[in-house]
């Protein structure tokens, strides 16, 4: 049994259970359900705003009844961030020995990613209306059994607009002139401006799936759709670990079936390590040069002495464009 499996794992009860050190950014505490259980209540609510610290939602209207400690959310719709949002579900205090049970629907539709970005991270770099439906449910009775136990599945669509700095933008330059003037960079330098082209400053098409079990949610098919380049994107995000790990290869419209870049993303989700390979860092071999002899005759034998091997420029390019990457994250 699944839900068994991951309540165990999270419950804040649970003896001799030991949760790796990356989950206790949740919280093992029983919650307290008592409130439900005590009271009942028919709830009607018309609010022109509704503030939760950065968060603003405006023409709110809830409808919900309680009664023995099941709470069912009829209804809850309010406009913000430039678009709508619709929730339903309930919550189940009822069974004591599991804690609270938690299902629902969620329509976010037409949310401007920048204002909501700027109040809940502080981030300016993304824009654009996303929608997303989904439906969710979990159980536990705490904080970290409840995300173990999430599950569910949704879509995403939209469009994404990524903002570029000025310092980026001035590094994606030096890197085209460099690719002009040294042979051996050019592919790296053209590769850092397809990606800036095709990603940034311009509406990019966003579409994709995905499925959460056990608090881990994957996608298989996300694709971000960008000016004659598309990037698709497999990977999971482990919430009760905290772990992302997400592959993105990006292919060029003239060749749609060979990769021309691959962003591998490993580590904490709010700061992953980022690995980048493909074409551009491909370095061709290099015919190996005769020593030359005084007399033009054959090298003398034995005695061959080592030179110190050149840094080579891709590599240090490509270093550049993982921390360029790095930086798009915000």
């Amino acid at each position: 049994d699944k839900a068994g499996k991951g309540g165990n794992a999270g419950s804040g009860g649970g003896a001799g259970t030991a949760l790796p050190a990356s989950r206790e950014r949740w919280s093992r505490k029983p919650l307290d359900l008592a409130a439900l259980r005590a009271i009942d209540a028919d709830v009607k609510l018309v609010a022109k705003a509704l503030v939760a610290d950065k968060l603003r939602l405006t023409n709110a209207r809830l409808e919900a009844v309680l009664a023995d400690g099941l709470l069912e959310l009829k209804r809850f719709t309010a406009d913000g961030y430039g678009g709508a949002l619709a929730l339903s579900g309930q919550l189940d205090a009822r069974d004591a020995a599991v804690g609270l049970q938690v299902a629902g629907d969620v329509k976010a539709e037409r949310i401007e990613l920048k204002g909501l970005l700027q109040d809940i991270a502080d981030s300016d770099r993304f824009s654009g209306p996303l929608t997303l439906y989904s439906d969710f449910a979990t159980r536990g009775d705490s904080e970290a059994a409840l995300v173990s136990n999430l599950s569910g599945d949704g879509t995403l669509t939209g469009t994404v607009t990524v903002a570029t700095k000025v310092e980026e933008q001035a590094g994606a330059l030096v890197l085209d002139i460099l690719g002009q003037k040294v042979r051996e960079i050019r592919g790296i330098a053209d590769s850092a401006a397809m990606l800036f082209g095709a990603f940034a400053g311009a509406p990019a098409a966003v579409d994709g799936t995905f499925a959460i079990e056990e608090g881990v949610a994957h996608s298989e098919d996300l694709t971000v759709r960008g000016r004659n380049a598309e990037a698709r994107t497999k990977g999971s995000a482990d919430l009760p670990d905290w772990v992302l790990d997400s592959t993105t290869e990006v292919f060029r419209d003239t060749a749609p079936e060979d990769a021309y870049l691959t962003v591998r993303l490993q580590g904490p989700l709010d700061e992953p390590n980022v690995a980048i390979d493909g074409q551009p860092f491909q370095r061709q071999p290099e015919p190996a040069e005769q020593p030359a002899t005084p007399d033009g005759g054959e090298p003398p034998a034995g005695g061959e002495q080592r030179q110190p091997q050149p840094v080579k420029p891709e590599e240090l390019l490509k270093d550049g464009l993982e921390n360029l990457l790095k930086g798009l994250r915000g």
